[in-house]
């Protein structure tokens, strides 16, 4: 008899299709979309650049360790962050410190 857990983590699935994206040379920035049971939501998981997988499986597990009841996190292999009603594609802004509303001049 052979018995498998089909079970998988958002460790597993990022993993597992980072090493696919990764052997296919899938160009960097590499974003996946992934529903959270503990948050009941989408979560954006983004990997600006190439790494090895045992190192992206570490931050993953510090980022699962560390998240507490927040859900973005940014670190320099990857960054996490909701999925929001409106501009959903878009990456978090950063807080810049300058007023976003304000007109560009040249």
């Amino acid at each position: 008899m052979t018995s498998k857990n089909l079970n998988r983590t958002n460790i597993d699935i990022v993993l597992a299709e980072f090493k696919k994206d990764r052997a296919a040379s899938v160009p960097f920035p590499i974003r996946y979309l992934l529903f959270d049971r503990k948050f009941r939501q989408d979560i954006f998981y983004e990997i600006p650049r190439d790494v090895e997988p045992d190192t992206l499986k570490r931050a993953l597990n510090q980022y699962v360790r560390e998240r507490g009841t927040t859900i973005e996190y940014s670190h320099d292999v990857f960054q996490a962050w909701p999925r929001c009603s409106s501009g959903e594609d878009e990456a978090p802004r950063s807080d810049s410190g300058g007023n976003d509303d304000a007109p560009a001049t040249s």
